[in-house]
């Protein structure tokens, strides 16, 4: 009797139906993920739209990623922030250079109130799955080169002695903490406003401004998703606030430095403590997602603060404590 043993090999047309089984899978899966992505920053851009943020008067500068033309391209020899040498492009792709990250209520405009960087080595990268899976910049410092931008936002505090700043960011733990700043301005002196890590790499950051500074806690938390911030009223005697989520405030008197700071640099700082002008340049190697930033020339009431934190909780999955 003849016993017939098991095949063990498929055959050649059976091998072309699987992998095309698993091409159509695979291909079924890139696209869904695609979809999701569009389906989420068409979500993130209506929340946007609709927030009653827009409603709110007095905001000088507004920054996020997720609505067409947020982002220009290019590179330019010398920083101007005159000069439009970057071109505007509808969703750069993942991991492209930004040259220019616009003012959301100027886009498409030819007038630029937006953040620039001129040189393609200290240009951040945009990333499409950054903050809550949606598009972010990714200042992706190193320790031989820092990034940053620049914007013309002059927060000299004898001009506008009060101001509402937002910022949604992810600390990155690359470096040391106190070599790190959200944000700063500097005019030479010791009369900067920074927000910056701080303190021996604890879970306390530092607000810096013209009399001295004041530790904010969890500011350095590395690697979560936070808002911060930051109602500043100079000469008020407890008069300015620090928030991180919306959490109990530290409380604090700003003195009035009373000079001029020619740009807000994000992150890091700029040339100015160094006795040199603003060139493009970034000081401190700053490793940092940022999500959203939005400033206002006044300190904004309660109710104000809270709707602006109740839609950046919404839109970047942040909760608020």
């Amino acid at each position: 009797m003849k016993h017939h043993s098991p095949r063990l090999a498929f055959s050649l047309i059976e091998l072309s139906i699987v992998i095309l089984i698993i091409g159509i899978l695979v291909a079924g899966v890139t696209q869904s993920s695609r979809l999701v992505r569009m389906m989420k920053i068409s979500t993130a851009v209506q929340i946007t739209n609709s927030s009653d943020v827009n409603s709110i008067n007095d905001i000088v500068f507004w920054l996020e990623p997720t609505k067409d033309f947020a982002f220009g391209v290019g590179t330019n020899g010398s920083f101007d922030f005159n000069t439009n040498i970057y071109t505007d492009v509808d969703k750069p792709s993942d991991q492209d250079r930004i040259g220019r990250w616009n003012d959301i209520y100027i886009r498409n405009n030819s007038a630029k109130k937006s953040a620039i960087q001129n040189a393609l080595a200290r240009q951040p990268k945009y990333i499409v799955d950054g903050i809550n899976g949606l598009p972010s910049v990714h200042f992706d410092s190193t320790t031989s080169q820092a990034m940053c931008m620049h914007a013309p936002f002059n927060i000299d505090r004898g001009i506008t002695p009060n101001l509402s700043l937002f910022v949604v960011y992810r600390w990155l733990n690359t470096f040391a903490a106190y070599d790190q700043k959200l944000w700063s301005a500097d005019n030479m002196n010791w009369d900067r406003q920074a927000i910056l890590r701080c303190c021996s790499g604890g879970t306390s950051g530092m607000i810096s401004f013209g009399g001295g500074a004041v530790l904010i806690p969890n500011l350095n938390t590395a690697n979560v998703n936070q808002i911060f911030t930051h109602i500043s009223r100079t000469n008020v005697t407890n008069g300015s606030m620090a928030y991180i989520n919306g959490a109990t405030p530290v409380y604090f008197t700003e003195s009035n430095p009373s000079v001029s700071y020619p740009a807000l640099t994000f992150p890091g700082e700029n040339n100015q403590s160094y006795g040199m002008s603003l060139d493009g340049n970034c000081v401190n190697n700053t490793n940092i997602i940022f999500a959203e930033f939005i400033a206002f020339d006044r300190a904004l009431n309660t109710e104000e603060r809270t709707t602006v934190e109740k839609y950046l909780s919404k839109k970047w999955s942040i909760k608020l404590n």
